[in-house]
């Protein structure tokens, strides 16, 4: 019986490890891949902040419009521009303000960096500064108000406010549309 020779391949590598040289080598790869990545998805999540920031008050302004008619008072949401809050108050029927007890009555902000650029309604104009409010009857009628979101990135939502029905209109761009 004839044995066979067997191939046996000798390395000179050392399994002690990666050199300094490759760890550093690895780190800056991945270094580089993650500052060429980063940017694109700050820029998603701030366009997501804004999304979200839209429909957010969209769903207030809805709930605002079903709560005017179920109450059967005028219900305001007031916006204060300097401070970038919301709130909302409803109007009685000798004309008092009253703080609502709900999670809305206190100043609310919207979430990451949104903020309110401006408010357009028939009663005021177009106010970027100070205060304004839209309000919601009893009767399902709404003031017509525009309302425009801005980002960091200078991108803008823009929100519709419906008179006859009360519902929203969201635009992902801006929107000039006169409030009457």
């Amino acid at each position: 019986m004839e044995r066979m020779p067997i191939l046996r391949i000798i390395t000179s590598r050392n399994d002690d490890g990666y050199t300094l040289l490759e760890l550093s080598v690895v780190l800056l790869l991945i270094g580089v891949v993650l500052l060429s990545v980063f940017p694109r998805y700050s820029g998603i999540l701030e366009g997501r902040a804004l999304r979200q920031a839209s429909r957010a008050l969209a769903g207030v302004i809805s709930s605002l419009h079903q709560q005017s008619a179920i109450s059967k008072r005028v219900v305001q949401l007031h916006f204060d521009l300097d401070r970038q809050e919301f709130w909302v108050t409803t109007l009685e029927e000798d004309n008092q303000l009253v703080e609502e007890t709900t999670v809305i009555s206190q100043p609310q902000k919207l979430p990451g960096a949104v903020r309110i650029r401006d408010v357009i309604t028939p009663t005021f104009g177009r106010i970027a500064r100070g205060e304004a409010f839209t309000r919601f009857f009893p009767v399902g009628l709404a003031d017509p108000s525009t309302i425009h979101l801005q980002n960091q990135k200078n991108e803008i939502f823009t929100l519709i406010i419906k008179p006859l029905t009360g519902g929203v209109a969201i635009y992902d761009h801006d929107v000039e549309e006169r409030a009457q």
